[in-house]
């Protein structure tokens, strides 16, 4: 894994084609050119399940876990990283 960018984000280097892959297989994805999207979201993640959702889902059973999950995969990632643009 490796930082893109200026801001926190990782790619997957040799692996973003299996991360690929494994989303066409398991994730559906829309989207909808609205003015205000924060209000849709709210809307959803108050009336659907959306575990993989952080963001506002707070209340969500599954928050605690995936984000522990998300704190330990990033500190992995951190200590591993391959490449330096430096």
């Amino acid at each position: 894994m490796r930082l893109v960018g200026s801001g926190p984000r990782f790619a997957f280097a040799d692996r973003e084609q299996d991360l690929s892959a494994w989303m066409e297989r398991n994730a559906l994805v829309t989207w909808q050119p609205i003015e205000a999207s924060w209000q849709l979201e709210h809307e959803l993640i108050t009336s659907i399940s959306l575990p993989l959702n952080l963001d506002q889902n707070y209340s969500h059973p599954f928050h605690p876990t995936l984000s522990a999950w998300r704190r330990e995969a990033t500190s992995g990632a951190c200590d591993h990283l391959v490449w330096s643009w430096a």
